[in-house]
């Protein structure tokens, strides 16, 4: 119960972990008020409770503001900010602070009459270095909206085929011969568009573009994510377009919808992507991923230019803590009660393309519409806190032999550090999954006990080379599903120090002693929720196994909440 405990508080005090700022209000803020005894006006007030603001920044990129009075049973007034301007917090504090002393039931007060402006300013002037110095995002990019974006609409006509002579070709019963030939026809939108672009990990994720042409309203959206993190994805955007959603039939100047009889066929209409917008990159020492933090942006005839930001300083690294349920239920289950795991992802190639016949031979490819590779370089640290008895691998024995196994020396690594590189990327957005292929490098320490003195403990260091899979799920960007599967070979560094202390270094098959098997299959299904902009719940089941006897496994069901490391405990200001 002691170790559940531990867990419970260690995962709920890293749930509070929030960026906030706040701030007592002193009864001068108030420059005049009625009076209760005389219905007089009069100045500042003794009040009878404490009142208190605070903000934080959401996700949406509006500053939440909220006025907590101490009276029990008071409601508390929340308003929201965006853009964060005198001109919208002054009205905004000053209706939720009088509503917060109406609500209070004031003794002394009966109607506040007046604010002071000048402390309203210092106290906006607080909210601003706050939001600035928490959350300094580089400018990276101005996004701007062009004006008369052409539309390409194909159309096929049906012409005669000609001989040498360049007369028409007849056939044995003398018909005319005749084939069909694609033509396309180039034209301006008719009026200003409304479009939405989502960036995410180095992408223009998605992109919905609504305009009319001809009279018809029209919808288009990309097939696959745009590359952004690099200069070289902005001078390809013209290798880019968007396909509307539906086809049409472009006939004498005019469009018209397939209907199901229709002999003819309706063929989609495509914008150049490069043709929509302008992305005027900021230039900067060192800033050469230009790709912006994730985020959501409309524009049109009333926003036609917005900025692009780098993720906030505070968010730059993120770790899971994560707790092993077999571990704290299980006194002799070495795989740790608590892991924490630091993860940064690199991207160094974010140029997809459409799959062409040669990606076929890969399977993903079958159910993808884009390929990416070598898109990026995954750094990734576990430490692992094993329990004090579990923290040094005891010897196992079979019959007089005492031997460690690659297998147990893998579930008691305490300390890994490595990479992952990425070979292929598989992009599906209308079936909501993604594939991954990568290749691994990890190093690793694990502690051995060859008697119960304290000088018989020791590190072994490790090596694991491996080869991964991984299915990513994305139903909806609240929550998601990983499945993945990684083969690996564990060699050990100094396995000499194994035989040197006249203990054996082997695998265990059948019941006798084997040499080592160095091949590890681990299985892994992985699901995450997204609680709040500090942080994600994650749930997962691992299985790791001898790739050649599967009977010799281990298996961890964690619980993992995440939290950016640079975040402060509820910053007071």
């Amino acid at each position: 119960m002691k170790k559940l405990a531990i867990l419970f508080i260690l995962m709920f005090s890293i749930q509070i972990n929030a960026q906030t700022f706040s701030s007592s209000l002193s009864n001068n803020i108030i420059t005049s008020y009625k009076d209760s005894a005389s219905a007089s006006t009069k100045g500042s007030p003794v009040l009878q409770f404490d009142y208190v603001i605070e903000a934080h920044k959401m996700d949406t990129g509006y500053l939440e503001v909220t006025i907590k009075s101490s009276k029990d049973g008071v409601e508390d007034e929340v308003f929201s900010l965006k853009p964060l301007s005198i001109d919208l917090f002054k009205p905004k504090f000053e209706i939720h602070f009088k509503n917060s002393v109406k609500n209070s039931g004031e003794a002394n007060v009966t109607e506040i009459e007046e604010l002071n402006d000048a402390k309203i300013s210092i106290l906006f002037a607080r909210l601003i270095s706050f939001e600035r110095t928490e959350d300094e995002r580089p400018v990276v990019a101005i996004l701007s909206l062009n004006e008369n974006i052409p539309v390409v609409i194909p159309y096929n006509k049906i012409e005669p085929v000609l001989d040498v002579n360049d007369k028409p070709k007849n056939d044995k019963d003398g018909k005319p011969i005749t084939k069909i030939v694609k033509y396309y026809e180039i034209i301006n939108i008719e009026n200003y568009p409304k479009v939405e672009l989502t960036f995410y990990n180095g992408f223009i994720e998605k992109i919905e573009l609504e305009t009319k042409v001809l009279g018809h309203r029209i919808r288009f959206s990309n097939l696959f994510s745009i590359g952004i993190s690099s200069s070289d994805g902005i001078r390809k955007f013209n290798n880019h377009k968007l396909q509307s959603f539906n086809s049409f039939i472009f006939k004498d100047g005019k469009l018209s919808k397939p209907n199901i009889n229709s002999e003819t066929r309706g063929q989609y209409l495509e914008i150049n992507f490069s043709d929509i917008i302008d992305y005027d990159r900021e230039i900067d020492i060192n800033a050469n991923d230009i790709s912006p933090e994730p985020t959501k942006l409309v524009l049109d005839e009333v926003q036609k230019t917005t900025k692009l930001y780098k993720p906030e300083s505070t968010k730059l690294f993120e770790a899971i803590v994560y707790s092993d349920f077999f571990g704290v239920f299980d006194e002799e289950n070495p795989n740790g009660i608590i892991q924490t795991e630091i993860a940064k992802k690199f991207y160094i190639n974010t140029k997809r393309k459409q799959n062409r016949w040669y990606s076929y031979i890969l399977p993903p490819a079958w159910y993808s519409d884009a390929i990416g590779v070598a898109e990026y370089i995954n750094l990734n640290v576990k430490i692992s806190k094993l329990e004090e008895n579990n923290k040094f691998l005891k010897a196992e024995q079979i019959g007089n032999e005492n031997y460690f196994s690659p297998l147990s020396l893998k579930q008691h690594e305490s300390f890994s550090i490595g990479a992952d590189i990425n070979l292929f990327s598989f992009e599906n957005q209308n079936k909501k999954i993604n594939t991954f292929i990568e290749l691994g490098w990890n190093y690793g320490r694990s502690g051995l006990e060859f008697s119960d003195q304290a000088e018989d403990q020791t590190f072994l260091n490790t090596i694991t080379t491996s080869a991964n899979i991984a299915f990513h799920i994305i139903p909806e960007k609240r929550y998601g599903f990983i499945a993945s599967n990684r083969i690996s070979k564990f060699m050990v560094l100094n396995d000499d120090l194994i035989e040197s202390n006249e203990f054996s270094f082997k695998s265990l098959k059948n019941g006798e002693l084997v040499e080592p098997n160095k091949w590890f299959n681990s299985s892994q299904i992985e699901f995450y929720l997204n609680t709040s902009s500090t942080g994600k719940l994650f749930m997962r089941y691992s299985l790791v196994s001898d790739l050649k006897d599967f009977d010799n496994n281990f298996s961890q069901f964690q619980f993992g909440y995440s939290f950016y490391i640079l975040r402060q405990n509820g910053k007071i200001k």
